[in-house]
């Protein structure tokens, strides 16, 4: 029968051997976890833990601060399989911005990377060695419901080979609850068997706030269905507010008014379709060329308007043309040749007399030149 030997080294320069030895048998009962979760059911021996200073011939499955490492020994001849990673994947894994964490067949974690340590607050050394089904994680739903026994995305994988991924809400080490993005991957051995999986996630604080925000958005009717951006009403609604913020504490900002190059044949030769899909790109494009804080709305068909807060002329110019040119390198996929636009933009910084109306009408009448000009052009106000 194989069997399992667990070692804990102790480093020779420790000087707190009281605290040493309660940290051993911290490690002590963590390895007997590790051993009953991972060999649950097969004919494996437990041979106990054991103190060494000078552990050889040993499997090191996890490292521990202040010079204690943890190992696992096979005997010679033993068949077990372990997820192994070699220092170059632990440190390639270590500096991703996504938390991630191997489980293997029994789903005990194998590995816990520094993102999640981040993300959960937990520690690979307080986490590794658990199982994932236990009371630290303790994955819900947005109703509360533990996913741990009924609809585990781990689990799943384990069990089926296949990705799952879900939105879950996952317990932090301080006790309030974290939303994330879970997606489960399975680990194969060379004959294709499951004999573990990845489970990669990432806070999605920002992005709920965002789609609860968009709900009560759309509940006003403050939102366009088409592209999922601001609509008419809510970008007036946006710029008064700006224009007052400007009024009382001198807060500059600027608006860029950007209008699609063209649009009219895109619909005549292609189809309303594919022009609702063409203002989606552009919208989305748009979106992402600004930053986290600053507006974009659909002012009216294939019209749009940029609100670039807390800016002087020079800072607007690289943001407008960013956007510009952005537009320019998009591309929308299309049967027998992709569909490109450019798009036109007026440049405009808003003054302390004007209304929303004014400062519109003098950025749209800068787009106008921009249109003359040749369009995929940016025309700046004077100064």
């Amino acid at each position: 029968m194989p069997t399992v030997y667990g070692y804990a080294r102790v480093s020779k320069d420790e000087t707190d051997r009281e605290a040493d030895n309660l940290s051993i048998e911290t490690q002590k009962d963590r390895m007997r976890k590790y051993f009953d979760y991972r060999f649950e059911g097969q004919d494996v021996e437990f041979g106990g833990v054991f103190v060494d200073e000078n552990v050889s011939g040993s499997e090191k499955i996890w490292e521990r601060p202040a010079g204690r490492e943890m190992y696992l020994r096979i005997n010679p001849g033993d068949h077990i399989i372990f997820s192994k990673l070699d220092r170059g994947f632990r440190n390639l894994l270590d500096g991703l911005a996504d938390g991630v964490y191997l489980v293997d067949r029994d789903r005990t974690i194998t590995f816990w990377n520094k993102a999640a340590e981040r993300i959960t607050g937990y520690t690979a050394d307080e986490i590794i060695g658990l199982h994932c089904g236990e009371e630290v994680l303790n994955h819900t739903d947005e109703e509360g419901r533990s996913l741990c026994a009924l609809d585990c995305p781990l689990a799943a994988t384990t069990a089926d080979g296949a990705d799952h991924q879900t939105e879950v809400y996952m317990r932090h080490r301080d006790g309030h609850r974290v939303p994330v993005r879970v997606r489960a991957t399975p680990m194969l051995d060379a004959d294709g068997r499951v004999v573990g999986a990845v489970e990669v996630f990432d806070d999605s604080s920002s992005q709920l706030a965002s789609l609860r925000r968009l709900r009560e958005l759309e509940e006003m009717a403050l939102i366009d269905s088409l592209t999922g951006l601001g609509n008419r009403r809510y970008t007036e609604m946006t710029l008064s507010a700006r224009l007052d913020e400007t009024k009382r504490y001198g807060w500059p900002f600027g608006v860029l008014f950007i209008d699609i190059d063209h649009f009219k044949r895109v619909n005549d030769a292609l189809g309303h379709s594919v022009g609702d899909e063409v203002l989606g790109m552009v919208g989305r494009t748009l979106q992402n060329s600004l930053r986290p804080f600053d507006f974009l709305g659909r002012w009216g068909g294939e019209e749009f308007v940029a609100i670039v807060v807390n800016v002087e002329a020079e800072q607007l110019r690289p943001v407008a043309e960013r956007a510009r040119a952005l537009v320019a390198r998009s591309r929308l996929t299309r049967d027998p040749e992709p569909v490109e636009v450019t798009v036109s933009i007026g440049a405009a910084i808003a003054r302390k007399d004007d209304t929303p109306e004014t400062l519109v009408n003098r950025a749209d009448r800068l787009m106008y030149q921009a249109k003359r000009a040749g369009r995929d052009l940016l025309v700046f106000e004077d100064h």
